[in-house]
C-alpha cells in the first residue's frame, strides 16, 4: 500500500501490484464514503504505508489502472469491506435488509 486518501465523498487506496497479466502497475482503488467505511470497521489507522494487502475489486471499464474495492484483506488475515455498495455494507455489519 502506498497511500490512503480519507476524502469525501469516497476514500481512495493506492497500491503497487500486478495486473491479470503479471505486469506491475500503480493502482487507484476507490472505496466507499467515510461513514460507510467506519461502520464496517475502518479507521484512519487501519493501514500504514508499506502494508501488504490483497484487494478484491471490480475493474474500471474505462481505465486499466482503476478499480472499485469490494474488500481488502490485511496482512493479519482480517478482511474489511470496501463499503462501495450497500450489499457489501449490510453483509459486513450483519444487518438484515430492511426493505
Amino acid at each position: 500500500m502506498t497511500k490512503v486518501e480519507w476524502t469525501n465523498p469516497h476514500a481512495f487506496l493506492y497500491i503497487d501490484g500486478k495486473d491479470a497479466s503479471g505486469q506491475m502497475k500503480h493502482w487507484t482503488l476507490e472505496m466507499g464514503g467515510l461513514p460507510a467505511l467506519t461502520r464496517v470497521g475502518w479507521t484512519k489507522n487501519t493501514l500504514n504505508m508499506g502494508d501488504e494487502v490483497t484487494v478484491d475489486a471490480w475493474l474500471s471499464k474505462s481505465k486499466n489502472d482503476r478499480a472499485n474495492v469490494k474488500s481488502v484483506k490485511l496482512a493479519s488475515g482480517q478482511e474489511l469491506s470496501g463499503a462501495s455498495s450497500i450489499t457489501d455494507i449490510k453483509q459486513a455489519t450483519n444487518k438484515p435488509n430492511s426493505n
